[in-house]
């Protein structure tokens, strides 16, 4: 898939919102999946439903997260990390990142090592900057896997088409042939997080709306 929005991945300095940067975003959607790539923003703590990949592009950023009961961790220099769904994070960087928002049903069957995550990086900073959502991901060796519950699998696509159509639990659960007790174990087990509303919902559109399903 190609971008129409290019951007050179030039140094940036903290941009706090897009109109302050001298860097023109990129945002590429494909199923399930997105991509941002331009500056960092210096956003305040927030989780996304979909487990991310941060990259620095130029400089090491800095990464904090957040876990009860013992609260934030301390902050730490990274080139790449994984960031899990539903986690509370805060990233700060002086130079421009790229943001790979993962599948929440087939890419987390993906384990990546910080040896992974640092390879794929050296990988993607050896293509061409104006690099496509796929080579990014393919840069990571992360294909896309048939989740291993056909049913939530096909819930999870049907929502993508009407998400409209699925507004209460127990509409998905019949969708499955489950009871909506099974379908929220099964859902847990096959996304990562339980099919709450927001859940359901983040899960269908998360490649649509990456950049805003933060929760504070």
């Amino acid at each position: 898939m190609k971008c129409n929005l290019d951007a050179d991945i030039l140094p940036a300095s903290p941009a706090k919102c897009f109109q302050e940067s001298p860097v023109l975003p990129r945002i590429c959607i494909a199923p399930a999946r997105a991509m941002y790539v331009g500056p960092g923003l210096q956003l305040e703590p927030h989780s996304n439903a979909a487990a991310t990949i941060a990259i620095a592009l130029k400089e090491s950023f800095s990464l904090r997260t957040f876990k009860p009961p013992s609260g934030w961790s301390e902050w730490r220099s990274c080139m790449s990390a994984l960031i899990p769904s539903e986690t509370l994070h805060h990233i700060k960087s002086d130079g421009p990142l790229a943001f790979l928002y993962l599948d929440p049903v087939t890419d987390r069957q993906h384990p990546l090592t910080q040896e992974a995550l640092d390879r794929g990086r050296a990988q993607l900073l050896q293509m061409d900057p104006k690099f496509g959502i796929h080579d990014a991901f393919g840069a990571f060796d992360i294909q896309p896997q048939r989740a291993r519950d056909a049913r939530i699998e096909r819930v999870v696509l049907e929502i993508e088409k009407r998400p409209a159509a699925f507004g209460r639990l127990a509409e998905a659960a019949e969708l499955a042939c489950l009871s909506p007790s099974r379908f929220r174990a099964r859902f847990q087990v096959a996304v990562g997080f339980p099919p709450i509303n927001r859940a359901i919902a983040g899960s269908a559109h998360m490649a649509a709306s990456a950049g805003k399903s933060s929760r504070r």
